[in-house]
């Protein structure tokens, strides 16, 4: 006997689990002595949990709770010494405003950079293709074809497709349901034509609901991570190390359903369910269970012997840290490079973001990592400037780090909000001269290339503006448009896509030489400041003790993704241009860099304590 269809779905769709989790003990350091006291501070860990997904808490009343969030939130308690308890809505707005309010202690949700307003995200845990579900009998077959005039799709409330495709979809008309059992009562009733969200929980709908399916194909992925309420970041650390650790050890998979050749039941489900690679989990952890117990006991020996040679390298997904929050322009650069990179390597690298203190975190993250070229960062121009800034640095900015190549350069963008007052960079200057620290600017962080740009810029004006430090340029940004803020100083690959909007406009560039991309923009040179310049660079680097033929693989490699001509073109889109020097090169230029910047950062005294 084989198993019935919907039996198969069932097992598909909710076979997200979390393996070995106590593969590895844990160990804190002497920083996170009492990480409970942070995290949990009531001395319970109260998880905030939306119902009805299985990224976190699916329930009734013939099962246990079960469901990735749930799972990883008892994992966290146990870790902590705590008691664990899960605190559970209808609606995901409700669980973002308990954790922004602290009215629970953690969630595991989509990080995204509106989301980073209101609560700390711990690095990446699982990447989610989001996708569309159509009724039964429904004629559409492509994805392509949902943002057709006439067409309804449904999503739910102040979720991110609800954010995202209220946006992107010119012609297709939203409706908005209040949760998930909503959304599968308007796909019954044919009041909409299909309805958005993560293929995990699409899949889980769709046995609610026979005869549904799951358009082939995605429109984006969400990366959940696990989040904890803003003033408690002394947490993240913990956090950081504890996802470190579950990733490496209970990586979560996707079962395939039983196949025969000589049944037709099967071979429909295979059309269905071709390969577990294709369900919503991430593509680069996709493991069978054999594997995973395989990877969680030779992990040792894997982090000392290295690799074999340059010419097998890579046999395994890369990992590249992203200091700053998704949406920014390190991510950006980094996931278009990622994309050139997997045509040459065969697999996908993966980004993963780990915002906070100025890249601190991320670089110390590297740091710690095996030199074995697994594990590098895309840096900016403030990574070696940090020495400068911050009393003590868990590492040292040379010895610790193996310099690849610097990958591209780009002009920053002084930014205001399209109805600000601000009409140009000389009446920027008059009102901060008129009233003295009464304007502020958002920058991506303490020690950034935009932090020093609006510093150089209060330098040569002789006026007073307070910096205002967010995790990221994206999140910068959305600082000014929501109001928060000004102005801000943005690399222009963080700016191209929301002055497309209208939502902002760009006061000035900071280079010497207008932007080619924004043609009618004057420099600050132009506008008001003669001899003003400040441009952001970013570069890859690797533990120290990377070994000379993988650095000069990997620099090699980057150099053929900046010559394709899709990178190209993505680079020129977004106002970058490419550089690829050889690893001495960018080292050489990291230390003149340093050298550079260092009496302007002491003469302006900044310093974070």
């Amino acid at each position: 006997m084989f198993p019935r269809h919907d039996q198969l779905m069932r097992r598909h769709a909710l076979a997200l689990t979390i393996a070995l989790l106590a593969c590895s003990p844990w160990s804190a350091s002497a920083g996170d002595s009492d990480p409970a006291r942070v995290l949990a501070p009531t001395g319970k860990l109260r998880a905030g949990l939306y119902s009805g997904t299985p990224t976190s808490i699916l329930s009734n009343d013939e099962r246990p709770p079960r469901g990735v969030g749930y799972d990883i939130g008892q994992e966290l308690a146990r870790r902590l010494h705590v008691d664990y308890e899960p605190v559970v809505f209808s609606k995901n707005a409700e669980v973002l405003q308990a954790v922004a309010g602290g009215a629970v202690d953690v969630v595991f949700t989509n990080a995204t950079a509106a989301r980073a307003k209101d609560m700390d995200f711990g690095p990446p845990y699982l990447e989610i293709e989001l996708g569309y579900l159509v009724p039964p009998d429904s004629p559409l077959k492509e994805i392509n074809e949902i943002d057709v005039t006439g067409r309804r799709l449904g999503v739910t409330a102040g979720s991110t497709s609800d954010a995202t495709l209220s946006h992107d979809l010119k012609n297709a008309e939203i409706v908005r349901a209040t949760t998930l059992k909503d959304g599968v009562a308007l796909l019954a009733a044919h009041q909409i034509d299909a309805f958005a969200t993560n293929k995990a929980t699409l899949f889980e709908m769709s046995e609610k609901l026979h005869g549904s399916r799951v358009l082939d194909g995605r429109w984006g992925v969400e990366r959940h991570a696990l989040a904890i309420p803003k003033g408690r970041d002394a947490g993240l650390p913990f956090l950081t190390q504890f996802t470190d650790e579950i990733k490496a050890s209970g990586l979560v998979r996707g079962r395939r359903p039983r196949r025969t050749e000589r049944s037709r039941h099967a071979v429909d489900a295979r059309h269905r369910f071709p390969d577990a690679r294709n369900i919503p989990v991430m593509r680069s952890l996709t493991m069978s269970p054999i594997k995973t117990v395989l990877a969680c006991l030779v992990a040792g020996l894997l982090s000392t012997t290295g690799i074999a040679s340059a010419d097998q390298f890579p046999s395994k997904p890369v990992r590249i840290f992203v200091p700053y929050a998704a949406g920014g322009a390190v991510d950006v650069l980094a996931r278009t490079l990622g994309q050139s990179l997997s045509k040459t390597w065969g697999q996908q690298p993966v980004v993963e973001n780990r915002p906070g203190a100025g890249g601190i975190v991320a670089s110390q993250a590297l740091a710690q990592s095996p030199a074995d070229g697994y594990t590098l960062i895309l840096v900016a121009s403030g990574h070696p400037l940090n020495q400068f800034i911050y009393p003590k640095l868990p590492y040292d900015t040379f010895r610790d780090f193996t310099a690849i190549t610097e990958v591209a350069s780009s002009p920053l963008a002084i930014m205001v909000k399209q109805d600000s007052t601000i009409g140009n960079v000389k009446d920027l200057i008059a009102q901060a001269k008129e009233k003295p620290d009464s304007l502020s600017y958002a920058m991506a962080g303490n020690g950034t290339s935009g932090h020093l740009a609006g510093e150089l810029f209060k330098h040569a004006a002789q006026v007073r503006i307070v910096p205002v430090p967010y995790k990221g340029g994206a999140p910068a940004l959305l600082a000014v448009i929501g109001g928060d803020v000004p102005i801000s100083f943005n690399p222009l690959p963080e700016v191209i896509g929301q002055l497309a909007g209208g939502g902002v406009r760009a006061l000035a560039v900071t280079t010497a030489q207008r932007a080619p991309q924004l043609p009618d923009v004057l420099t600050v040179a132009e506008a008001a400041l003669p001899g003003y310049e400040a441009s952001v660079w970013w570069g890859l680097l690797g533990p120290a003790g990377l070994p000379p033929e993988i650095t000069e693989k990997l620099h090699q490699d980057v150099v053929h993704a900046l010559a394709d001509p899709v990178v190209k073109t993505a680079l020129e889109k977004l106002g970058a241009s490419p550089v690829g020097s050889s690893p001495k090169e960018f080292d050489a230029f990291i230390h003149a860099e340093a050298a550079k910047w260092e009496p302007i950062l002491k003469e302006a005294q900044i310093k974070v304590e």
